[in-house]
């Protein structure tokens, strides 16, 4: 039988081959990814309470802005990343 020494501590080596490096210290990884990607109209504050206790915001954001069309990603909505885009402003309670 062969043992995964990363599956011994909570990581899963999918983590190291798909993902960005900063994803490992994001504070939403290993929570329920509906909650971050919301059908339209639906409440967004859980999600983003958590992205406003993240460590790697700014990184998310970037990764968002170049690839994420939905969902919450580091306090954005995509209405949010679309006004970042558009070199629009968000409201202070908004802004990274």
């Amino acid at each position: 039988m062969i043992v995964d020494p990363y599956a011994l501590v909570g990581i899963d080596l999918s983590d190291f081959v798909s993902r960005p490096r900063w994803m490992l210290n994001a504070a939403c990884r290993g929570m329920d990814t509906e909650q971050f990607f919301p059908t339209r109209g639906e409440p967004t504050a859980e999600a983003r309470a958590i992205c406003a206790t993240c460590s790697v915001r700014v990184e998310c954001l970037d990764y968002a802005m170049q690839r994420i069309e939905h969902g919450v990603w580091a306090d954005t909505t995509a209405r949010d990343r679309r006004k970042l885009r558009n070199g629009r402003t968000l409201t202070p309670s908004r802004r990274i």
